[in-house]
């Protein structure tokens, strides 16, 4: 049987940064959607659209937006 990765959760990666945020961001989107308006399904397709195409092409904004707020690539929790 093999074995599971499990990532050291002591650093956090630019990748798990966007996965949370992404993460949070579906799940806002799901709340609102059958909160008040369907159309809030809309940011869901969209986020994970943007998934593929970072999937597809290494094309990320997030990580952009991210970079211009200078988050670094390793954050450790002390």
């Amino acid at each position: 049987m093999k074995k599971l990765l499990i990532l050291k959760n002591n650093e956090w990666y630019i990748t798990r940064i966007v996965f949370l945020i992404a993460g949070g961001m579906i799940i806002a989107s799901l709340v609102l959607a059958f909160k008040f308006d369907i159309r809030f399904l809309f940011m869901t397709g969209f986020i994970g659209l943007m998934q593929v195409i970072f999937a597809l092409t290494g094309f990320c904004p997030m990580v952009i937006l991210l970079d211009y707020f200078n988050v670094k690539c390793i954050c450790k929790k002390s």
